[in-house]
């Protein structure tokens, strides 16, 4: 990420992409790691709790959506 002093603003670096992957879908706010290695575990126990005990359905009524977190939400052009 490049930070742009004059603008305040942040971008990402040329021939770099920064986003989100699987947006909607609980999996990758699940698990940092593809693989589900150990320290890769975010918000699983979270969503786990919520269809085991509240009956929620993953990807149905139980969502996901990551962000690039060093960017505040407001600073994606795209949701405004």
């Amino acid at each position: 990420m490049v930070y742009d002093k004059a603008t305040h603003s942040t971008h990402s670096p040329p021939g770099c992409e920064i986003r989100a992957p699987l947006f909607g879908d609980v999996y990758p706010v699940e698990n940092f790691s593809p693989q589900k290695l150990k320290g890769g575990k975010y918000f699983i126990d979270l969503t786990d709790a919520l269809v085991t005990q509240k009956h929620y359905t993953r990807n149905t009524n139980l969502r996901g959506a990551g962000y690039d977190f060093r960017r505040a939400p407001s600073k994606y052009r795209e949701l405004q």
